[in-house]
């Protein structure tokens, strides 16, 4: 491929194993053209997430990451950026302005208010908590999800949508619910109709992948195909949090894309966002 990206990258400033500078050789070493960091951004007190990082720390985040942009401007162009939380009742979460960073990725990582609250992608006991909340409806916690997600795509005008479909995290083998069945299609169809308006990239997101196999590749097949026919940007992203996975899967899902006829990926620059064909 011409251009080898990821826009999503962790590192020891949040939940990473690795430092900035350690996955900028990684990506190096793997002919990567661009690499964006990512890392979760701050949020305010009343949360308790330990993935996620300290306030405190950003100015030493953001002058490592554009210290190595200097350091490294011959190899490979890295970007500035943070995976921005959104919760129910508050929208996303920006301890940090928008206006610092190349960038931002809106993610989703839990669903419910204060002692409601529990992550979704966590462990399938705390997806049970989650639907027993809500009379054990299971639709309306979908439904929850993807409204979230669609609403603060626009209001924010996110420039990148992450791991779109995590909801599915712990439905390995439909636990939960079917991911082919029409009603969960239809809410999904509503979100990406939001993200299409708000302009937003959709990540192709390997992370899941390496770590709890090809059921969590985000997005499925499904929603893949309606985000190609709709024809919403996407981009290949690794969410790696270790330097020995800035590229897993991603020969595979080269393929796979050919496979699906997706001619095209997203990229950004530090000249701003292209579109390339896949080679």
């Amino acid at each position: 491929m011409k251009y080898k990206t990821s826009y999503h990258v962790h590192t020891t400033y949040c939940d990473g194993k690795n430092t900035a500078h350690e996955m900028v050789l990684a990506a190096i070493d793997k002919g990567f053209t661009h690499l964006g960091f990512a890392s979760h951004g701050p949020v305010g007190v009343h949360h308790t997430e330990d993935m996620l990082m300290k306030k405190e720390a950003f100015g030493a985040y953001k002058n490592e990451v554009l210290r190595l942009q200097q350091d490294y401007k011959d190899k490979i162009e890295i970007l500035l950026g943070l995976e921005y939380d959104c919760y129910e009742g508050e929208g996303m979460a920006k301890e940090i302005a928008p206006e610092e960073l190349d960038f931002f990725i809106l993610s989703i990582h839990s669903l419910g208010v204060g002692k409601d609250k529990r992550p979704i992608d966590c462990s399938a006991k705390e997806m049970e908590e989650l639907i027993a909340l809500a009379d054990g409806d299971v639709r309306e916690v979908v439904r929850r999800y993807y409204a979230l997600l669609g609403s603060q795509a626009i209001k924010e005008s996110a420039p990148i949508i992450g791991h779109i479909d995590i909801i599915k995290k712990n439905n390995v083998g439909n636990k939960f619910f079917n991911e082919k069945e029409n009603w969960y299609l239809d809410i999904v169809e509503q979100c990406a109709k939001q993200i299409k308006q708000a302009g937003s990239v959709v990540e192709i997101n390997t992370g899941g992948v390496v770590r709890y196999g090809k059921e969590c590749l985000y997005p499925s097949d499904e929603i893949l195909e309606m985000l190609r026919d709709m024809k919403i940007d996407l981009m290949l992203n690794s969410d790696a949090h270790k330097a020995e996975n800035i590229d897993f899967y991603y020969e595979e899902m080269m393929q796979k894309m050919k496979d699906m006829h997706i001619k095209n990926l997203t990229i950004r620059t530090k000249d701003g966002w292209e579109t390339h064909e896949i080679g």
